[in-house]
């Protein structure tokens, strides 16, 4: 644990700037199984953090904590933006005894089509394997990709799919999410 927190410690440092950049936004996605409420804020320049809940009526809880590096990944009149860094995942599935947690490594990006400027492609990957897996995880994963409408400058709907799993030792892996969501995202 302490080893964790030395990573965490030095991630945050890493990322240390004088001046904000983002503004904090507010993200909500559902589908009839999951509701997933996400809230991020800028801690330095070009540097985010994420807390996140995603609930499955099906499958349990999963809450999250992540620090990105965030920026411009393209060039051009609309740029790909884009964040790199890691989160900290801990699951408490319904199924079987098993919780555990994972840090989790990858990113984000959105892309919004030029001549359509209200029209954007987006997705996420995490991955950590058992090396960057605690309690009982084996391993987790995380994709989405989704295609977003801007209804104003700081608001825009999606619809997209997601895949969330955490596989454990000496029980069932658990899928909490899988399939088509709808969400929104607000930023301040």
């Amino acid at each position: 644990m302490l080893r964790i927190c030395s990573v965490l410690a030095l991630l945050l440092l890493s990322f240390v700037r004088p001046a904000v950049a983002e503004s904090p936004a507010l993200d909500v996605s559902f589908n009839a199984d999951v509701f997933k409420v996400a809230f991020a804020f800028p801690v330095f320049d070009r540097a985010a953090l994420e807390a996140s809940w995603l609930h499955s009526d099906e499958d349990g809880e999963l809450v999250g904590l992540g620090i990105f590096r965030t920026g411009i990944a393209s060039p051009g009149a609309n740029p790909v933006k884009a964040g790199l860094g890691a989160k900290v995942v801990y699951g408490d599935p319904d199924k079987g005894g098993s919780t555990g947690g994972s840090i989790a490594l990858g990113g984000y990006f959105r892309w919004v089509f030029p001549n359509y400027d209200r029209i954007g492609i987006g997705g996420e990957l995490y991955y950590a394997p058992g090396v960057l897996s605690f309690n009982d995880t084996d391993t987790y994963d995380e994709e989405s990709l989704y295609v977003s409408y801007d209804i104003m400058q700081d608001a825009w709907v999606y619809l997209g799919v997601r895949h969330v799993q955490m596989k454990f030792e000496g029980d069932p892996d658990v899928t909490f999410d899988t399939g088509v969501h709808l969400g929104v995202r607000l930023s301040f």
